[in-house]
């Protein structure tokens, strides 16, 4: 069986995730203490930035001349979609919390 070789490291793909996760849920406290009738459009604001974050991030791996980028962009899509679940899933408990009040 051929070896894989990946052009990131996974270590670097999950601080990745990690930190902007922990940035997009402090903003939406913030937004949430400010103006809790923002908190969605803030989530949508923070999702957006978080694919703008992620091609930059990726820019690497876009312009390298490897034959297959397909394993590298796996390996940092699963962990992206399962961070993104828990960014939606920490928004609607947040959003519970003011109904529950």
């Amino acid at each position: 069986m051929a070896s894989i070789s990946f052009l990131l490291s996974t270590w670097s793909i999950y601080v990745f995730h990690l930190s902007v996760t922990l940035l997009i849920m402090a903003a939406l406290v913030a937004v949430a203490k400010v103006t809790f009738d923002k908190v969605g459009f803030a989530f949508l604001a923070c999702s957006i930035l978080k694919m703008f974050a992620s091609v930059v991030f990726l820019i690497p791996l876009i312009t390298a001349d490897q034959a297959s980028k397909i394993p590298d962009a796996i390996s940092f899509f699963v962990p992206y979609f399962i961070y993104l679940g828990l960014d939606t899933y920490f928004t609607l408990r947040l959003l519970a919390q003011k109904k529950d009040q």
